[in-house]
């Protein structure tokens, strides 16, 4: 029965996580050039990287938000759960009729934006803005309470930063 009620509401979470996400990115219309500044010296190689916090908060708080509106929104999800399954046999998995369950939700959601950097090729960096998010949530059903984290990773904005091409490539290994 927490198995099933786990599976259930995370798939739920997920789902308002995403939609929300969505609508911020697609409302705000976030970019790389939105969120980053990158700063050149007079031969055009990048010298440093400036993040525009207050829009970066901004967006935090918008997204946060938004997601809280979702699963505050959302129907209390029923999961139908055979009575068979519920007495433990193997054998009378899944059949029998259905029992409904009503989730209770509340929970917290914990958005953080990340800078990573990864090699894209020779002197080239892939940068990225990632939003990582804890949404935790405690069911209440049946006089237990669940407490159940869902983690979510989204890319919100990325840029290949291309340094100068040197004229010679060595490749050394150490032996």
């Amino acid at each position: 029965l927490v198995d099933m009620a786990t599976n259930q509401s995370q798939i739920v979470v997920n789902q308002a996580v995403n939609e929300a996400i969505m609508e911020v990115l697609n409302e705000q219309q976030i970019s790389y050039d939105s969120l980053i500044h990158l700063t050149t010296d007079s031969q055009d190689n990048v010298t440093s990287i400036e993040t525009n916090i207050v829009q970066m908060n901004r967006l935090k708080a918008s997204i946060s938000q938004s997601v809280q509106d979702k699963l505050v929104n959302l129907d209390k999800p029923v999961i139908d759960i055979p009575l068979g399954s519920l007495l433990g046999d193997n054998l009378l998995s899944g059949f029998g009729p259905n029992l409904h369950a009503k989730l209770q939700m509340s929970g917290s959601i914990v958005p953080q934006v990340e800078s990573e950097f990864s090699d894209a090729g020779i002197n080239q960096v892939l940068h990225q803005l990632v939003l990582k998010m804890n949404t935790q949530f405690v069911v209440i059903m049946a006089g237990q309470n669940i407490i159940i984290d869902v983690p979510s990773e989204f890319v919100i904005a990325e840029s290949i930063i291309v340094g100068e091409v040197p004229q010679a490539y060595t490749q050394v290994t150490g032996g």
